[in-house]
């Protein structure tokens, strides 16, 4: 059990109301313990008019007031009180992410999974790509999930997710489908109880995913004027901020918050849910390794701006599909154990035979629309 600082008790639990109470979730305070009597646990208890430090990497513990981008007077007290860390007098104090308009830098964006650099089509790890979001629609006038269209996107800091234009454009959407809420921390559709399996065993369950509501959606207003798929991207707010996880955490963007790094890899890597060689949808979160290819190749079988899009993909089978339209094309920066993931692209489009040796798909590329990005962004 830990030891309890100068301004601190070890005391039964009940005896501590001002940190622990029907409110309260256990597991925030757990490492508190400092013994246990019979049935009875003891914590160290702060004085009254405490500071505790749990808040998360790229939080600060500040007054209520001081955080307007997340309290204000639209806010509902009940959706942010998990973020309370203490309070002085009647004031309230909560951990306080960065504003929406700030990228995260290499230090918490990126971060590579155990098991990130295995090539080939195969199953990702649950954690591994954490910034991936599956963007959930529904009928409006029925108001029910709407199952049959598929996107995804990357979460670029704790407010927006990055995807596709044609995946919020109605045009490409089913009739009376819209775009509601995203989805983080997925690994196995359908299902919010997922395990990872090693050996033949079931191990550790794995947090559920966590669903929040957009709160606004931003087209780019050129998309695909010219009939071309150009200027495939959208940004989609999210009502909340979200909170870091190793389940959940973003990719980065390349740009001035980035320290340089002497290596850039020459492999992109691809993931999503979309459809499999057995032309189906993808229960679980899939990934492969594709690369770059010639820039005359895409334009001589589709309409394509060397300029704003990428062409990768089409060799050993290793391609997206319908389904995984906005989602990632990765590229790593800097060496294995000090590097981090970047989103080098977004995927867009390709041949609707997904996965022909040889026929490659074409992605937004994300380095084009930096600016866009940054200007959209708001607190």
């Amino acid at each position: 059990f830990s030891d309890c600082e100068l301004n601190e008790k070890c005391v039964e639990l009940y005896k501590c109301p001002h940190l622990y109470n029907k409110n309260s979730d256990w597991k925030a305070i757990k490492h508190r313990q400092c013994g246990f009597h019979r049935h009875h646990k003891y914590i160290c208890c702060p004085e009254p008019g405490y500071i505790l430090p749990i808040c998360g990497k790229w939080e600060k513990c500040v007054e209520l007031y001081k955080c307007p981008h997340l309290y204000n007077e639209k806010t509902d007290w009940k959706a942010i009180k998990h973020r309370q860390c203490g309070f002085h007098g009647n004031e309230k104090y909560i951990c306080c992410p960065e504003p929406g308009y700030v990228l995260p830098t290499e230090t918490i964006c990126g971060k590579l999974g155990p098991t990130y650099r295995i090539t080939g089509g195969k199953e990702a790890q649950p954690k591994e790509i954490p910034w991936m979001a599956l963007i959930l629609y529904r009928n409006t006038r029925t108001l029910k999930p709407e199952q049959k269209t598929l996107c995804a996107g990357s979460l670029i800091n704790n407010r927006y997710v990055l995807t596709a234009a044609h995946c919020v454009n109605r045009a490409y959407l089913l009739k009376d489908s819209k775009v509601w809420a995203v989805r983080l921390g997925e690994h196995k559709r359908f299902s919010n109880s997922d395990y990872r399996q090693m050996n033949g065993k079931m191990s550790k369950r794995i947090p559920p995913h966590l669903d929040i509501h957009v709160e606004h959606i931003i087209k780019h207003k050129d998309f695909d004027k010219s009939g071309n798929m150009e200027n495939d991207i959208a940004l989609l707010r999210l009502q909340v901020p979200v909170r870091y996880t190793k389940e959940i955490s973003p990719i980065c963007l390349l740009g001035g918050h980035i320290s340089s790094k002497p290596y850039i890899s020459t492999t992109l890597e691809i993931a999503g849910w979309g459809r499999t060689e057995k032309n189906i949808p993808s229960a679980v979160l899939m990934k492969s390794s594709i690369k770059e290819v010639n820039e005359v190749w895409c334009p001589t079988y589709y309409q394509f701006s060397q300029e704003s899009q990428i062409c990768a993909g089409g060799e050993g089978g290793r391609d997206t599909c319908k389904g995984d339209s906005g989602g990632p094309l990765m590229g790593t920066m800097g060496k294995i154990y000090e590097g981090f993931v970047y989103l080098y692209g977004i995927t867009s489009y390709g041949d609707n035979d997904c996965g022909q040796n040889g026929r490659a798909g074409v992605y937004t590329k994300t380095k084009f629309f930096h600016d866009w990005i940054k200007y959209h962004l708001e607190p």
